[in-house]
């Protein structure tokens, strides 16, 4: 076998008298994606995000997928919708968000532009929180000071003290409450602390700039509890308590968490695959981030200047602001009982959704979907839901929510059904990230060893240290190019433990006419 590349009609036909036929193309590592519109944002928000992506040169998508996964945490706090008539199924606003992209793929500066709203509440409530305690322990100091009074009276033990003590205990009344703190945002924190802030607000954000940290703590021995209390949390609308030794009974009314974060495809394939197995990696918390993108990158990087729109940045600061603020009787919502109130949708926005609803569960139960995307594609129900009821309120709708908004929604389950078959491609069908990665080193011949180009071992290709080729993915790029044509292997019997040599297709480096 020669090493050279095969330029005459001899040469070429004593390569095919020796088994090597055409290789075949690769497929592409991952499934298309459709480009994101715009116009499935509201009006506001798709001048905001279009202004991020464009200084940012970050997809569109990470900033669209920050802010209505802020704003829904933000209206859970208020409302929830009711998308079926005559049923009691209600559906908190609350979405999980998730950006899947490559270290450089300016998630960070993303999240960081779409969450400056909310740092801003978060500011504001820390502020309006110092203020409160400055006049909670005012109130205290001059009520421990009756107090002491008082029980220095009842001590003379005398009838005429003990009234005097007792008029005195009257006018103070009972011990101040301590004020809560309202918060809007939390990074870092424990699920016991997260439990605890919750007691005083209705639902609260946690963004977390890479996710992998969240997740390896909820994989860690012992964290049972905490990974059931964020999946409770997810649906936003059941109480949880927690009971502990040597601290008691917390409970909490409402439930409420809302998940932002960004990931790479690497050790997010390991969390996928842990939702496959029948392990406690396979309890939904994946499919839980319904709002979960994983676009393509533009090829070419461009400086470009976004002037400052000072207008349009107040404007966004107020839909905030509204979101938490909302009065749910301002804007028609109906009350049953202690409940949520909610909306439901308008007679038009109704038809589109009930009859989304019966195709989408029919897909479903049709046996030709696996069952991880099954899992992730069962929780677009809600998701369809939470959407409409955020795209309507944030237009200024008032009352039933109209059928623009429901398109809209529905439009974005189908653009996010597309990013979540390329999220779970590597692990419900054939990963070939790692066989692409192989053929270009071999076509390039990058490959370090005496032999090659005619053929190379499996430690010449995982100790050079290359993106997506450690030992175990080297191992299924060269089964996967063997399959395909590029390569044939040969076991060698050695004098210690035998070894394969790959044998490289000299066609592959045929220049095509």
């Amino acid at each position: 076998m020669t090493a050279d590349v095969a330029t005459s009609w001899d040469e070429k036909a004593r390569i095919y008298e020796a088994g090597w036929g055409s290789p075949q193309p690769l497929p592409n590592s991952l499934p298309s994606v459709p480009e994101f519109e715009p116009e499935l944002l509201p009006s506001l928000l798709s001048l905001v995000c279009l202004d991020v992506s464009r200084q940012t040169q970050a997809p569109i998508e990470f900033v669209a997928v920050a802010h209505m996964t802020a704003l829904s945490s933000l209206l859970a706090r208020h409302i929830a919708i009711r998308p079926l008539p005559g049923n009691e199924w209600t559906v908190v606003p609350n979405l999980w968000g998730l950006a899947v992209g490559r270290p450089a793929s300016k998630k960070s500066p993303s999240f960081s532009a779409a969450l400056n709203p909310i740092d801003s509440l978060e500011g504001s409530a820390s502020e309006g929180f110092k203020d409160d305690l400055f006049h909670y322990e005012n109130l205290l100091s001059k009520w421990r000071g009756r107090k002491k009074k008082a029980d220095n009276l009842y001590s003379k033990g005398e009838a005429k003290w003990d009234s005097e003590a007792d008029h005195l205990r009257q006018e103070m009344g009972l011990e101040p409450e301590p004020p809560s703190c309202t918060r809007y945002l939390v990074n870092d924190t424990t699920a016991e602390k997260l439990a605890e802030i919750l007691r005083g607000n209705e639902s609260v954000l946690l963004y977390r700039d890479e996710l992998e940290g969240f997740f390896s703590s909820l994989d860690r021995h012992g964290q049972e509890s905490a990974r059931a209390f964020y999946l409770e949390s997810w649906n936003g609308n059941k109480p949880f308590t927690v009971d502990r030794v040597g601290r008691g009974t917390s409970r909490i009314p409402r439930a409420c968490v809302s998940v932002l974060g960004g990931t790479q495809p690497g050790p997010l394939q390991d969390k996928l695959r842990k939702a496959q197995q029948y392990s406690k990696g396979n309890d939904g918390l994946m499919q839980r981030f319904q709002l979960a993108v994983y676009p393509d990158l533009s090829s070419k990087f461009e400086l470009v200047q976004v002037p400052h729109n000072h207008q349009r940045q107040q404007a966004l600061h107020d839909l905030y602001h509204r979101f938490a603020k909302l009065e749910p009787d301002a804007v028609g919502a109906s009350r049953e009982g202690e409940n949520l109130p909610f909306l439901t949708f308008d007679d038009d926005a109704q038809a589109v959704f009930s009859q989304w609803i019966i195709n989408h569960e029919n897909r479903l139960r049709s046996d030709e979907i696996a069952p991880c995307m099954e899992s992730h594609l069962g929780k677009y129900q809600s998701l369809v839901a939470s959407l409409a009821l955020i795209l309507h309120l944030a237009e200024g709708g008032i009352g039933s929510v109209a059928i623009e908004a429901t398109n809209k929604a529905i439009a974005w389950a189908i653009f996010l059904e597309a990013h979540a078959h390329r999220i779970y491609a590597p692990v419900v069908g054939t990963d070939y990230a790692p066989a692409l990665a192989l053929a270009r080193k071999i076509k390039a011949k990058k490959i370090r060893s005496k032999h090659f180009p005619e053929f190379f071992h499996l430690r010449d290709v995982y100790r050079s240290n290359w993106k997506s080729l450690s030992r175990g993915e080297t191992q299924k790029a060269v089964e996967i190019l063997e399959d395909f044509g590029w390569l044939k292997s040969e076991y060698e019997t050695t004098l210690g433990r035998g070894r394969t040599n790959y044998y490289v297709n000299p066609l592959i480096w045929e220049e095509k006419p």
